[in-house]
C-alpha cells in the first residue's frame, strides 16, 4: 500500500526534475568541434576551385574560433563558480565554525605537484 502512494509523488517529482537541465551544462566527455577541414585538391583547374577551396578553409577556420571562444566561455564560468564555492567556503568556516581560513600559498609553501 505504502509503494502505492509513492508511485505518483515519484512521477511528479520526475516531471518537475525534467523541467530544469541541471545536467545538461555538465560535459562528462571532453567536447570535439565537429568541424570538417576541407581536403586541399592536388591542383586547381581554374580560379573558381581555388576561391571555393578557400572559402570552404575560412568556414573551417570560423568553425574553430567559435568553438574555441564558446570553450573560453564555459571556461570563465567554471572558474567563476568554483571561485564562488571556495569564497562560500572560507565564509562559513571563518564566521560559523570560527576557524582561520588560509589561501592556497600563503603559507609559504608551494601547493602540491600534479602527477
Amino acid at each position: 500500500m505504502r509503494a502505492a502512494q509513492l508511485h505518483p509523488i515519484a512521477a511528479l517529482l520526475l516531471g518537475c526534475a525534467s523541467l530544469f537541465p541541471i545536467a545538461a551544462e555538465a560535459h562528462f566527455f571532453p567536447e570535439s568541434a565537429n568541424c570538417k577541414a576541407p581536403a586541399m585538391p592536388l591542383e586547381f583547374i581554374t580560379e573558381l576551385d581555388k576561391q571555393q577551396f578557400d572559402a570552404k578553409v575560412g568556414q573551417y577556420r570560423a568553425c574553430l574560433e567559435s568553438f574555441v571562444g564558446k570553450q573560453n566561455e564555459a571556461m570563465a564560468k567554471h572558474k567563476q563558480a568554483a571561485e564562488k564555492a571556495a569564497a562560500d567556503w572560507k565564509y562559513y568556516a571563518e564566521t560559523v565554525l570560527k576557524a582561520k581560513v588560509t589561501e592556497p600559498g600563503q603559507d609559504g609553501a608551494a601547493p602540491p605537484a600534479k602527477p
